[in-house]
């Protein structure tokens, strides 16, 4: 599958319930928050003007690390879970984690981190290791048509993990959810915060877990 393709069905991939579990050695387990040695997270790697791109913020740049790697912590008031699985996987998902509130609250109210290998980007990426956000976004509103998902926001440039990323909020019949894309040369971290009642709730732990993701170095 081409990554213009993968990207448009990664975007809009959100947790439904269901019965698949990971593997114990799983490696995107999350960090212990009481037990890691956090590290402020490194600086974007020469910004978003590497080659001299005039549009920095239309172009998100590949980060040259194994994403496989990336930790992170679970947020507060929020527990591991294992009965959701990914409704719109791609091809290679390496792995898959999901954390619910601990309080009593309706399903779908979650905070999820997915991880693609083997992504190609094949001519998509530019000589300076970019792609246009424009790119993706193009993909995207073409998929919504399918599923009856509908961009809330623009994507925005962010960063992750130090890294250049995607942010956008989406919404769908079932639930809205808050995204980020962390692509690397051929691999994509999706970190999402999914609630349908809960948003607040969902949002105070989106804002724990997005800061907590580390990749090695």
């Amino acid at each position: 599958m081409a990554l213009v393709a993968t990207l448009a069905t990664v975007a809009l991939a959100a947790c439904g319930p269901g019965d698949e579990e990971p593997t114990a050695d799983d490696p995107s387990t999350p960090a212990d928050a009481s037990g890691s040695d956090a590290t402020d997270p490194p600086s974007a790697p020469g910004g978003f003007l590497e080659c001299g791109d005039p549009d920095a913020d239309k172009v998100v740049e590949l980060a040259t690390v194994d994403l496989t790697t990336a930790t992170w912590s679970i947020p507060t008031g929020f527990q591991e879970t294992f009965i959701y699985h990914e409704e719109n996987p791609v091809d290679e998902v390496f792995s898959t984690w999901t954390a619910e509130p601990t309080a009593d609250v309706d399903i779908l109210n979650i905070v999820n981190v997915v991880i693609y290998d083997g992504v190609d980007w094949g001519e998509e990426a530019g000589e300076c290791g970019t792609v246009p956000v424009d790119v993706i976004t193009a993909q995207q509103a073409g998929y919504t048509e399918e599923i009856g998902a509908v961009p809330i926001t623009e994507a925005e440039v962010t960063t992750v993990a130090g890294y250049p990323a995607v942010e956008q909020y989406i919404d769908l019949p079932d639930y809205d959810y808050h995204g980020y894309w962390l692509f690397s040369e051929d691999q994509l971290l999706h970190a999402y915060c999914q609630w349908t009642n809960e948003q607040e709730l969902v949002e105070a732990a989106c804002a724990e877990l997005i800061p907590s993701i580390e990749v090695e170095q």
